[in-house]
């Protein structure tokens, strides 16, 4: 979990293989954990390619549990970057 520059909304960086399925799955388990998504934006579809990027900003401070279920659900999910401002909530 990352914390945007300037506010503080965590943020996560997915690489999904199969948008539609892990698109229906991320909003069932932000459903599930009470998550509310504030913001999704991908990469542009063209040209198709495999894995995309999705940024998701999530309205909770603690998104750890929302993590480990996206996991779970076979969605990659991005380490941030150690030692970034995000990181630290700057």
């Amino acid at each position: 979990m990352a914390l945007e520059p300037g506010c503080r909304r965590p943020r996560e960086v997915l690489q999904l293989e199969d948008l539609p399925r892990h698109l229906a799955a991320i909003t069932a388990l932000a459903f599930e954990h009470r998550v509310l998504l504030s913001t999704l934006v991908t990469d542009p579809a063209t040209p198709p390619r495999t894995p995309r990027t999705l940024v998701v900003r999530v309205q909770t401070m603690n998104a750890e549990p929302f993590v480990a279920a996206l996991r779970a659900a076979g969605i990659h999910v991005d380490a941030p970057a150690r030692g970034t401002a995000a990181e630290e909530g700057f």
